[in-house]
């Protein structure tokens, strides 16, 4: 008998003797000298209208060691995440003057061309991509009006995203609208495995540890996920959202479930087509989009916040007036209208707080399906928007002057990333790029997720935003 069979076969036994279920114990000893499994990565696209002002968003310092606290700080909420965050300065859509029409190319190699990048990781993945709105569009039959300005998804043709996180988290967790809970689809046996192991008791897995280290000196891959579980269990007594999501996908979400009593179950569909509730219905996005990632209901997320030429009035911010409509006013303001900018640049703040709150702090847990790495580790979140200034209506890096043309400011195409992508992205800096086409970042992107570049189209790969 070879060394591995022989290897097996002893921790397959001393797993029967702890008492372990033999399909357990069996599955230990598959996983003694297994190959490492590739890290579960994630993707998850975020759209915030209108760009911003650069004066309160544009980072100051080095590459390495910059403050995202300048001006109203749009970046600011981010600061706890900077290590995981990259501020990608110096891009640029199309021509550079594109209007709020370019959102049509935002994710896409060409305006209104080919497949927008999500699509192509989600395939890659084997994993539908969930794509959410709130409030993408004043009706329901705006959505794909003006050339697709209220439109960001396309695969073959612009895809509708749901607006109704009721909806969307009940056809992920569970309780659909109208009908019985749908039976559970098997997990997947890493998945599976996963969650036996974390049924078992901290002694259970120190003597199992113990035994494996006996047979075997080789760092492998059982070791290395027994010490990961054995730390996650001995953090607190508490269950934490890794172990809720291995017994069952679907953690709290307060927001959703607010919505819930506010529509009458979420039969209410006009609630979710009314501007003036995108601050109910942003935050419920955010959660479900969340724990779509956490549990991996859901490897590639979507979510397009509002559209290029919203109606909705921010007077439901402290400080903002009753006239403050985001597009029209907010977004407007040029460079001598400095108090409305700062308010423009408070209501991106309060936008990307959400997506922290919601998101980014929720993902920073150990991962389900890779205990070793927190969720955030293993995913990307692009935040991107169609227009660098909203009141230029510009889509690159180009000087502009502010409060009288006492100050000279570049302006910038807002995108960042968020989070490590399974360990194949840099991050923790600020990067300037000259006017580079944004297509190139979606090249890159898309080989980062695992997804073969050149079906985005004749671009160059960022190579250094590559580990």
């Amino acid at each position: 008998m070879n060394r591995s069979r022989e290897l097996q076969r002893r921790v397959f036994l001393k797993a029967l003797g702890l008492g372990l279920t033999a399909p357990l114990a069996a599955a230990f000893a598959r996983r003694v000298l297994a190959a490492p499994a590739p890290r579960p990565a994630r993707l998850m696209v975020v759209y915030f209208p209108d760009g911003v002002p650069p004066e309160h968003y544009t980072p100051k310092g080095a590459a390495d060691s910059f403050d995202l606290n300048v001006g109203e700080a749009v970046l600011g909420p981010l600061e706890p995440y900077k290590k995981q965050l990259n501020v990608l300065l110096g891009l640029k859509i199309g021509g550079g003057e594109e209007n709020h029409e370019s959102i049509s190319q935002l994710l896409l190699p060409g305006r209104e061309v080919g497949t927008s990048f999500e699509q192509i990781v989600a395939k890659s993945l084997g994993s539908p991509a969930l794509l959410l709105g709130a409030v993408p569009l004043k009706s329901v039959g705006e959505q794909f009006n003006a050339g697709a300005k209220n439109a960001l998804f396309r695969d073959g043709d612009w895809i509708r995203t749901q607006v109704n996180p009721i909806r969307a988290a009940d056809s992920l967790f569970g309780a659909p609208l109208g009908g019985a809970a749908p039976a559970p689809a098997a997990p997947p046996t890493d998945a599976a495995f996963r969650q036996q192991v974390l049924a078992m008791t901290e002694g259970e897995l120190e003597t199992l540890s113990t035994e494996v280290h006996k047979l075997t000196i080789e760092q492998n891959k059982l070791s290395i996920h027994l010490d990961a579980v054995r730390q996650l269990k001995a953090k607190s007594g508490k269950p934490t959202q890794m172990q809720a999501a291995a017994a069952g996908c679907g953690g709290a979400m307060p927001s959703v479930d607010a919505l819930r009593d506010l529509t009458h179950g979420g039969m209410d569909t006009d609630f979710f087509y009314t501007e003036s509730n995108l601050p109910k219905i942003y935050p419920a996005q955010l959660e479900v989009a969340a724990q779509a990632l956490l549990c991996g209901s859901a490897r590639v997320v979507g979510l397009q916040v509002s559209y290029g030429v919203s109606e909705a009035v921010w007077s439901f911010l402290p400080g903002f007036l009753s006239s403050d409509q985001f597009h029209g006013t907010l977004s407007h303001a040029d460079g001598s209208k400095l108090e409305i900018r700062a308010r423009f640049a408070k209501a991106k703040r309060w936008l990307l707080q959400g997506l922290v709150d919601k998101v980014v702090t929720t993902l920073d847990q150990p991962d389900p399906l890779d205990p070793g790495h927190t969720v955030l580790d293993n995913t990307i979140i692009y935040v991107c928007s169609e227009l660098a200034d909203g009141a230029m209506h510009n889509t690159n890096t180009k000087t502009m002057y502010i409060d009288n043309g006492k100050t000279m400011i570049d302006t910038q195409l807002p995108m960042i990333t968020i989070g490590g992508g399974a360990g194949a992205m840099q991050t923790g800096r600020m990067w300037s790029f000259g006017n580079r086409p944004h297509t190139d970042l979606m090249m890159t992107l898309c080989e980062v997720m695992g997804a073969r570049g050149s079906d985005f189209g004749a671009f160059q790969s960022i190579r250094e935003l590559k580990t």
